[in-house]
């Protein structure tokens, strides 16, 4: 680690931060949309569509962990770039991919990636801050982060469905070329880590993986807020997952203009998850106030569910309904994520992460499977309907969490951060 690496300023910490954010957003939203299309298109069934996305979920419900310890342990940047390889080797598979045991392969492939990548970038980002003597909330820097990732998978999605209207499986390529460009901008922009990550040999690690594992399951299940923050977010994510694979199917055939409507479409519900972001950045709450706008924000999401199953036959108000879900999304994201990085230490906090990313991949395993049930036996709007009930569930553990002690308030970071102010802090 160089003098320089160790010295990163505020200011210099957050633009590394959010430009490896955009490029990593950017390589993977070709695909937004299109998606289950272009499976369609090379002759799965919805089933076989439902198993491929299932074999995803479970490897990263039983990798995700593991992988964080790695990261931990060898440090965030040498996960960051391993996970962006493998992302590589899944498209270029895709790409080629005409049978479905191929497509298992491809997704399984993805799913490791995707464990080696999760929680990476944001570890590095509250590690360095934190000891550059960032003093408040992170609400706004996570907010930020997604407003950013966002704008590129509105401009990724609209692209890919202009290509995937000429080439479905194009895409692909567009992906694994954006991954190249991250694992190149991640190597030379995760840096300045800790000395005490990073420094353990291959051997010392496959050693102390197990009992990083075994430490991590139970400071997870032990700490309330973390283990009801895992829980809600399991929910929340598992809510979108079966609309985010039927709503393409659906306006394509609602407003009968092809597959380019579904970058369109995907861009509207981008924006709601910006202006999501925008609100908590303007009006930061402060930490005591997280539990009940969060328990709000869910019970929003819930109505707009159950209106959008009640007037199914009207596309445009289907299309305000999950607009408003995406809004609300937006909200409840930087906040969740914020609290959930106060909770933890910084030697623990990738291996943390990733438990929390298990709760949302078997949330998200679940909910595709039940959902899927509901869907062919009662129809897709029954199905959305059962999604509203289910995030009452989420609203649940925020009332829980109401009046639990949170770091922030404890220690005055609670004010809300102005993005600008930050950047000139350094």
């Amino acid at each position: 680690m160089t003098h320089s690496d160790a010295d990163l300023s505020v200011r210099q910490t957050l633009v590394r931060y959010y430009f490896v954010w955009l490029i990593y957003s950017f390589a993977g939203a070709f695909l937004f949309g299109v998606y289950p299309l272009f499976l369609r298109s090379r002759g799965l069934t919805p089933f076989q569509i439902n198993l491929v996305l299932a074999t995803y979920f479970a490897v990263t419900f039983f990798s995700d962990t593991a992988t964080g310890a790695f990261a931990d342990l060898a440090g965030r940047r040498v996960g960051f770039v391993i996970g962006c390889v493998l992302r590589i080797i899944s498209f270029i598979t895709y790409f080629f991919a005409h049978s479905f045991l191929l497509f298992v392969i491809a997704e399984a492939i993805d799913g490791i990636g995707t464990t080696f990548g999760n929680g990476t970038i944001d570890s590095w980002a509250v590690d360095r801050l934190d000891r550059s003597g960032f003093a408040p909330s992170k609400d706004s820097v996570f907010a930020r982060g997604s407003q950013f990732a966002n704008l590129t998978f509105m401009v990724g999605a609209v692209i890919g469905g202009y290509v995937a209207d000429r080439d479905i499986a194009a895409p692909w390529l567009l992906g694994a070329g954006g991954y190249v460009l991250a694992a190149f901008c991640g190597a030379a922009s995760l840096t300045g880590e800790s000395e005490e990550i990073g420094r353990i040999s291959l051997g010392a690690i496959a050693h102390l993986i197990p009992a990083r594992l075994r430490d991590g399951v139970r400071r997870g299940f032990s700490n309330r807020a973390i283990l009801l923050l895992s829980i809600a977010s399991a929910i929340i994510a598992g809510i979108w997952i079966p609309i985010a694979v039927q709503w393409p199917a659906y306006f394509e055939s609602g407003y009968g203009i092809g597959v380019q409507i579904v970058g369109w479409v995907f861009s509207i519900f981008m924006i709601g998850r910006i202006a999501g972001a925008q609100i908590v950045i303007r009006q930061g709450p402060h930490p005591a106030r997280r539990a009940g706008l969060l328990a709000l924000a869910a019970a929003g999401i819930a109505i707009a569910l159950f209106v959008a199953a009640s007037g199914g036959i009207h596309t445009n108000l289907v299309l305000a309904c999950l607009f408003a879900v995406n809004l609300l999304s937006g909200v409840s994201q930087p906040l969740v994520q914020a609290w959930f990085n106060e909770e933890i230490d910084a030697s623990d906090r990738a291996l943390l992460l990733s438990f929390q990313t298990t709760f949302v991949t078997l949330g998200n395993a679940l909910s595709l499977i039940v959902n899927g049930l509901i869907v062919r036996r009662w129809g897709l709007m029954v199905g959305w309907c059962s999604l509203g009930f289910i995030s009452f569930g989420a609203v649940a553990c925020f009332v829980a969490l109401r009046k639990h002690p949170l770091a922030g308030a404890q220690s005055g970071r609670g004010k809300p951060l102005q993005f600008r102010r930050v950047a000139k802090s350094g």
